[in-house]
């Protein structure tokens, strides 16, 4: 067996934002995750949620890093969601004796033609659904789009049949059914992503456009889009409302592809006015959509909508920016595509004029840099330039170039006025690390100060102690005296035991019963000095699940009192035990599931 990756709950907790890294501590105690199974660095497991599947997470591994983490769930608000970080720790809980399975290339490697083309047969044939899957995935592979979506190749003649072909397989799973209800129920995050089906082929024009195939781009878009609408109106009444409800996240990022790829060839007019039809037709279809809207105003303004070329050839830059009067919402999308079309063709002058023009600040200050006029860059970050996300983005530019005294220039001016958020935590660790290996002291300091105020967590506390050097212990009470006031409950009992001050983390843990995993690391660090306070964090953990009648949790409840035995004992208190254990068993007596559990224990 080769060594398992090995990972922390600190880079677990560090990956989490929020309430993710608590909640997922829940599920973990709650025995919510299922068939754990490692697959050389890939782990799988199944985690039961609010919906009657499980949510399934994939975690890829690369070494001893995680590489890259998957859940089917719709969480998207930043970093890892809860049911991967329960993964995770129930890995970190269990990486010895979990199961552990050989790759599906391994268990296929050895097999011939017939005996692959067997098991395929069997495995297909035996679950409904799975016939149209693959389908699908030849469809593709033969559209010029790999299994799962990845670019296999850029086409230079487009497969029609094989892509219409791809989008019904995908789109059938929606078609109506005798088995389908109309008060079957999803959640409001849940609804079906109708879009998934254009991915793959809004994906090959990327790659098309990438490679300076606008027409390949175009022509793959055309058939995947035409297809899509058509499986679109044969949606049931019930996918029908889904749909208008949710067609603009459909489509989007199509429309900017699409106007990408319009504006990157010289149209005939009457291929001009067929796609004036096609999107006039299209846009009736999701009158919700900016997507569509996009690509129609690029093909009818072109290149030759005039206060686009009073911008793009002279340089009149006014307040209304490319347009004629009030800019459409869509301005900043069109205005995108436009400047990745005039970045190709290297058109830097206009580039600049238009993303001026236009308010792309980060495009404009980053296009500066890249062309070597770093003053006026990083002057007009100074002046304009506020989210974090794009400071950090012309930080790595001027930092590709070589431009290192701007590089820090810029970072301190911006981090001495930001506010501690965590907003603010990618930008300040680069800068952080970036001080570090160029031997800015000063300013690494500074900064891992600031980065430590943003997140409070364990591992930015002991970066800022590695960095500190003489200046550390005065910087160590700001911290501590910070940390106070915030409202961190696990990453400051995780410091407090790292600097060893036992009552503070003690007093951290006891404000919530959450955040199970802290709680325990300060259970066993108190139990000897503390032994009364831990057996009854202990017992206050077990009694509120089996007072509540929790049942799906007793299993829980039972391993809270595992672990008070032996600090009993350890402190002298066996009688003490016993008795409490006995009250235990004569106050849930009728609780069946539970008495076997507390007899265990005993």
């Amino acid at each position: 067996m080769e060594e398992r990756p090995l990972i922390t709950e600190r880079e677990v907790r560090g990956r989490a934002i929020g309430q993710s890294f608590e909640r997922g501590e829940d599920y973990l105690e709650g025995g919510y995750v299922e068939n754990l199974v490692l697959r050389g660095e890939v782990l799988t497991a199944e985690v039961v949620g609010s919906q009657y599947e499980p949510y399934l997470v994939e975690v890829h591994f690369s070494g001893n890093t995680i590489a890259q983490t998957i859940c089917t769930c719709p969480y998207d608000r930043g970093g890892d969601c809860k049911h991967i970080v329960a993964v995770l720790l129930a890995y970190i809980r269990d990486r010895e004796s979990l199961a552990e399975r050989p790759l599906l290339a391994t268990l296929l490697a050895d097999l011939d033609a017939e005996q692959l083309r067997e098991v395929i047969l069997t495995v297909v044939g035996g679950q409904p659904g799975w016939v149209q899957a693959f389908e699908t995935a030849v469809a593709q592979l033969q559209a010029g789009v790999g299994v799962g979506g990845e670019t296999a190749v850029v086409p230079k003649n487009i497969n029609t049949e094989a892509i219409q072909q791809a989008i019904r397989g995908q789109m059938a799973q929606y078609a109506p059914s005798r088995s389908r209800y109309y008060d079957e129920w999803y959640d409001s995050d849940d609804y079906p992503d109708y879009g998934e089906a254009l991915d793959p082929f809004v994906e090959q024009a990327v790659a098309c456009l990438d490679a300076n195939d606008a027409a390949g781009a175009l022509a793959v878009l055309e058939v995947a889009l035409a297809e899509w609408f058509a499986q679109v109106n044969k949606l049931d009444d019930y996918h029908e409302d889904i749909f208008s409800d949710t067609a603009s996240e459909c489509l989007e990022g199509v429309g900017e592809v699409l106007a990408e790829a319009l504006l990157s060839q010289d149209l005939s007019s009457q291929s001009k006015e067929a796609w004036q039809k096609r999107l006039r037709k299209w846009d009736d279809q999701v009158a919700n959509s900016t997507s569509i809207k996009i690509a129609l105003a690029a093909l009818e303004q072109g290149w030759h909508y005039p206060p686009l070329l009073r911008v793009i050839e002279k340089g009149e830059i006014t307040n209304q920016g490319a347009w004629e009067g009030e800019s459409p919402w869509f301005a900043d999308a069109l205005a995108q595509a436009r400047l990745r079309v005039l970045a190709r063709q290297q058109k830097w002058q206009a580039y600049l004029w238009l993303a001026e023009a236009e308010g792309q600040i980060r495009l404009y200050a980053n296009m500066l840099a890249r062309l070597g006029r770093t003053e006026e860059a990083v002057a007009e970050a100074k002046q304009y330039l506020v989210l974090a996300d794009e400071v950090l983005s012309l930080l790595q530019v001027l930092y590709e170039k070589g431009e290192k005294t701007a590089v820090f220039d810029l970072a301190a001016h911006h981090i001495a006025r930001a506010t501690a958020s965590w907003q603010e935590v990618m930008l300040a660790r680069w800068v952080r690390e970036t001080a570090v290996k160029e031997k800015q002291t000063q300013l690494a300091n500074q900064v891992a100060a600031f980065t430590f105020y943003c997140s409070c967590s364990l591992e930015d506390y002991l970066a800022a102690e590695q960095i500190g050097g003489e200046s550390w212990p005065t910087q160590k009470t700001q911290l501590l005296a910070w940390l106070s006031q915030a409202n961190y409950v696990s990453e400051a009992a995780e410091i407090y035991l790292h600097e060893k001050m036992l009552p503070e983390a003690m007093a951290e843990v006891a404000k919530s019963h959450y955040h199970h995993s802290s709680l325990i690391n300060v259970i066993e660090a108190a139990k000897d000095a503390y032994p009364d306070w831990a057996i009854g964090q202990c017992q206050l953990q077990a009694e509120r699940i089996m007072d509540a009648g929790k049942a799906q949790n007793y299993d829980v409840a039972a391993k809270w009192l595992a672990r008070a035995k032996p600090i009993y004992l350890a402190a002298g208190k066996a009688e003490a035990w016993r008795s409490y254990l006995d009250g235990l068993l004569e106050t849930h007596r009728r609780k069946y599931k539970l008495v076997p559990m507390l007899r265990a224990v005993r």
